[in-house]
This record gives structure tokens, sequence and C-alpha cells, in this order.
């Protein structure tokens, strides 16, 4: 009885041991996870500065070195200050720079240095380096031409693309307010900034020119003058805002009065529209504005210029191309 007795508390005993030893392992694991001996980690997560544009890249060369690149919008701000807003670093590890802190850009390579050290006491050096925002709608351009494209049953010889506004002068009024006017104008974006999508936004000034005159744009349709001006005047006059939609690529502009019109920011293209006899071609060598219309479907005459420029308007261009 007592063999037996015996026997059955050998195991008893062992699970009892085993039991404290892994107590003891799992209190000596957790009293070197929080002394944090085991914590080499010496990461910059993300980092956000002033006037940045979008998500910075943070990798790693060949040789394990931190590297960061970051695209910022240079206008208003001073490169060897640039404030840091937001910063996610390696849990436990401490950095030589906090948020709110600057950095100095100001020089050749755009770059500047981090040190982060692990909470074991290990550094590592990041270098940073910013590439300078760019938005090739950003400066003075000229107006090289108008175009427009319209008419309803291009099947029927009822569509039309006009190239040049200008070589149709009998459709506007004869003392120099029609499309004419236009093309001394110039057009002067600035950058405001960027927003959280990346998509640019300022101010444009739209100059009169040489001839100090804008655009009245009236149509003349035997002898009557139709204001058309709600169709062409889609970049308004003097001073307004813009926006980019990258995602789109569009631009939408905003006047005095809060009112907004939308174009397609096209370069380099040749547009293909429907006409009677196959495609219509339009080459925008350059730049331009294409603004989108939904035609009225309103049956006149299909022949007419009416019927191309005012009723059923499709398309109108406003071609550009820098000056500086």
């Amino acid at each position: 009885m007592n063999m037996l007795i015996f026997k059955y508390r050998i195991p008893v005993l062992l699970l009892a041991c085993l039991s404290l030893l892994q107590l003891s392992c799992k209190d000596n694991t957790l009293e070197y996870i929080d002394s944090g001996d085991w914590n080499n980690e010496r990461s910059i997560i993300n980092i956000m500065f002033e006037n940045q544009v979008g998500v910075a890249t943070v990798k790693r060369d060949q040789d394990n070195n931190g590297e960061i690149s970051f695209m910022l919008n240079e206008q208003n701000v001073s490169i060897d200050q640039l404030k840091i807003t937001d910063m996610e670093i390696s849990v436990g590890s401490q950095s030589n720079v906090k948020v709110g802190e600057v950095l100095n850009f100001n020089n050749k390579d755009k770059t500047a240095h981090i040190i982060i050290t692990s909470k074991t006491g290990i550094q590592k050096e990041w270098k940073i380096t910013y590439v300078p925002f760019k938005d090739d709608l950003i400066g003075t351009w000229k107006i090289t031409k108008m175009s427009l494209y319209g008419g309803f049953w291009p099947q029927w010889g009822g569509a039309a693309l006009f190239p040049n506004l200008v070589d149709r002068p009998w459709d506007w009024r004869d003392n120099g307010t029609g499309p004419v006017a236009e093309y001394d104008n110039t057009f002067t974006f600035a950058l405001d900034g960027v927003d959280e999508n990346g998509n640019a936004f300022g101010t444009l000034v739209n100059d009169a020119g040489t001839d100090k005159l804008f655009a009245d744009f009236y149509f003349v349709d035997d002898n009557n003058n139709l204001n058309v001006n709600n169709l062409y005047r889609k970049i308004p006059v003097g001073t307004s805002k813009w926006k980019r939609d990258a995602a789109k690529g569009t631009i939408i502009f905003t006047d005095k009065d809060g009112k907004t019109s939308t174009a397609v920011w096209l370069n380099k293209t040749v547009e293909k529209l429907v006409g009677e006899q196959g495609d219509l071609l339009l080459e925008v060598p350059d730049y331009a504005f294409r603004f989108d219309y939904v035609p009225t479907q309103i049956w006149i005459d299909i022949y007419k210029d009416r019927e191309k420029v005012v009723e059923n308007l499709k398309n109108y261009w406003i071609q550009i191309k820098k000056t500086n």
C-alpha cells in the first residue's frame, strides 16, 4: 500500500516542479521584456514636416542605413528652419529632435539628419531629403487658340469642329469684344498650398492684355445677339481661385461670387471627335483647358453655326502656352 502511494506521488511532484520552473521562466521572461534589454529597434516609422506634400517614403539602403524622402512645397517656408509636425519612432527609442523642433535643409543636397537611439543605447542616423514639389500649372501662360466642337447629329453633317474661333468673325459682334479680345490675355497661376490629398490650390490672375479687353461673348444669329457668356466665360476675369483634382485630371475655377467651372487639363494630345465622314482631329501641341457640355438637343437648323456654338455645344478648348 505504501509502495502504491509512493508510485503515484512521483508524477505529482514532477508536475509541481515543472509548474514552478515554468513560473520562474515566465517571471524571468517578463522581467527581461520589461527591462527592454532585448529592444535594439531605432526606426523612424513616419514623419511629417510643415508644407509637406503627401506621405514620406521611409526605407533602408543596402547597408541598413535609414533613408527618408518627402515632397515639399517650398513656398512660404524657411528650409533652414523646417518644423517637424509629427513623428512616430520605435517603441522605447528616443530621437535627438522632437515634434515642434526644426531641421536645417539649406544645403545643396536638401538633406538633414535625425539620430534615433534604441532602448539598449544603440544609435542609428537617418538621412532625410526633400524633393521640391512642382506643379506644371504654376507660372504665366498666354492664350494661343480657342476651339469648339458642337452639333448633335454628326452622322447627318450636323456636327463640326471649329479649330480657331477667330476664323469665324461673323459669329460674333464686330466691336472687338468677341473671342479675339482674349487672344492677348495671360493667365498667372500662383500656388497657395496643397491639401491632405496632394491636390494643389492657389490664386489665378486673368489679365486683359494690351487691349485691356475681356471677351463679352455674344453670338450673332440673324441680327440677334445671343448672350453666351454662360457657355464661354469659364475662366473668371481678374482674380479667382483654382484647385487641381489630381485623381480626375481636372482644374476647378472659382470666381469671386463662388461660381465654379471645371476643366480637363490636357497636354500634348490629339482630340478625336465624331464627324460625318469619320474622326475630326484637334491637335493640342502644348497645354489646354477643355470644358465639356451636355447638348440641349434643340433642333433649329443643323447646318447653321448656332447649332454648334450655342444650343448643342459639346466641347470648348482654351489652348495655352507658358511664357515663364
